[in-house]
């Protein structure tokens, strides 16, 4: 339904449906520059007529994620960086949330959400929504109860110890 043009591409597709019958797809567009750097953009693209038709794709937020390391011994953990989660409540809102390292000025990720209002046109900025700033996060998963609450869950390092041959991590 997109097609993001040469030395791009799109990963992560999450179907997401609203009370009213619209349907947005949320995914990360992945951009090779000159020089073999990729950059990262949340974006989504809306459908109110069930799928035939769809709009241009909408920027949710860059992505600044590092990637999560063990610290004991500084090797990568396969974890999902480029993927966001994505859910709405019975008003349309739209949450979505991802691995970004701003919040800790690029040294490790921690787990930002936006939301949109407006049914996926329009989203606030990214804000940091787990804890343990100390310790890497990744893996966001976000949900909406019946009652409106919203849940973010993530699993983090803050439990890790200074053993290489062990990687200990919390679900929140």
């Amino acid at each position: 339904i997109y097609d993001p043009g040469a030395a791009s591409q799109t990963i992560g597709t999450l179907p997401v449906s609203l009370p009213d019958g619209t349907l947005l797809v949320v995914f990360t567009q992945l951009d090779e520059a000159a020089g073999g750097a990729t950059s990262a953009t949340l974006r989504v693209v809306r459908s109110t007529d069930r799928g035939v038709s769809w709009s241009a794709p909408v920027t949710i937020a860059t992505s600044e994620s590092v990637g999560t390391k063990d610290p004991a011994t500084g090797q990568a953990v396969r974890d999902g960086s480029d993927l966001a989660s994505a859910t709405a409540d019975r008003a349309s809102v739209v949450h979505v949330a991802w691995q970004d390292a701003r919040p800790n000025g690029g040294a490790r990720d921690a787990i930002v959400a936006s939301r949109s209002t407006d049914g996926g046109r329009t989203w606030s900025a990214p804000v940091r929504v787990s804890g343990g700033a100390g310790a890497a996060a990744f893996m966001p998963n976000v949900q909406v109860r019946a009652d409106g609450t919203i849940g973010v869950g993530y699993y983090d390092l803050r439990s890790d110890t200074a053993d290489p041959a062990t990687l200990q991590a919390d679900y929140w």
